[in-house]
C-alpha cells in the first residue's frame, strides 16, 4: 500500500499501510 492509499489498504499487509491504518 502506498502512503496515499494506506487508509484504504490498511489490510494490505504493507508496513506503510499499517502505520496509520
Amino acid at each position: 500500500a502506498h502512503a496515499i492509499n494506506l487508509q484504504m489498504e490498511q489490510g494490505s499487509g504493507d508496513s506503510g499501510a499499517k502505520q496509520q491504518g
